[in-house]
């Protein structure tokens, strides 16, 4: 079995280095999307020794993991681990993610928010989930962690439109959608300034975004 993360990464030249080499004891291959950045993010990198894809010019998240997912199943990969370029998991939680892949086809990861994690973003989160679970019927913990897994055959019925944040949530969705096995656990999450969390304006988006795909769905 072999496993590849993908790390989407924009402007990240501070922390990309860091994660990438982290994840690399994990998996056997880790790609990492430069999407558009204007810093060295490209170059820090490389010198991880990870596979750099780079995309010109800023396409999004939800493009960014396509491409890197993408070229993961052309070159064999059976499961796939997306993990966020800015050091906010624990890179240590990947054997938990692909163990529980055992029994289910995707894997959600939920972040212990820490205690220094603004309480607005904790708010903001917990909003979004119960909005998600009034809206689909299923209660998700955690709808916008980028932290989770899954066995690469599923792609087709989880893949996404969304070129922004909101591919993590659209990703769910569609595994409610497909009848998809899942399971939902706790991962280590680590809280710094550079990490914003979802704006009010951005959570306000996601919400009608739900809206819609629930009126589409119906």
């Amino acid at each position: 079995m072999k496993t590849f993360a993908i790390i989407p990464a924009v402007n990240e030249d501070k922390h990309i280095r860091k994660t990438a080499q982290k994840v690399s004891k994990y998996v056997d291959k880790v790609i990492v999307v430069d999407d558009g950045s204007k810093d060295k993010t490209y170059l820090e990198a490389k010198k991880s020794k990870a596979i750099v894809l780079k995309h010109i010019v800023n396409m999004g998240k939800g493009v960014a993991m396509k491409t890197g997912i993408e070229y993961a199943i052309k070159n064999k990969a059976d499961t796939i681990v997306l993990i966020d370029a800015d050091g906010q998991h624990n890179p240590k939680e990947i054997p938990k993610l692909l163990k529980k892949l055992n029994k289910s086809d995707i894997v959600f990861g939920t972040r212990k928010m820490p205690e220094n994690s603004p309480r607005v973003f904790r708010l903001g989160n917990w909003g979004l989930n119960n909005i998600f679970r009034v809206l689909f019927g299923a209660k998700i913990d955690d709808t916008q962690n980028g932290f989770r897994a899954f066995k690469s055959k599923i792609y087709p019925k989880i893949k996404w439109h969304s070129h922004g944040y909101f591919v993590e949530t659209e990703m769910i969705i569609n595994t409610l959608k497909n009848d998809i096995a899942f399971t939902e656990i706790p991962v280590e999450t680590f809280y710094h300034d550079a990490y914003k969390g979802t704006s009010v304006l951005v959570g306000m988006g996601f919400f009608i975004k739900m809206l819609e795909v629930k009126i589409g769905w119906i």
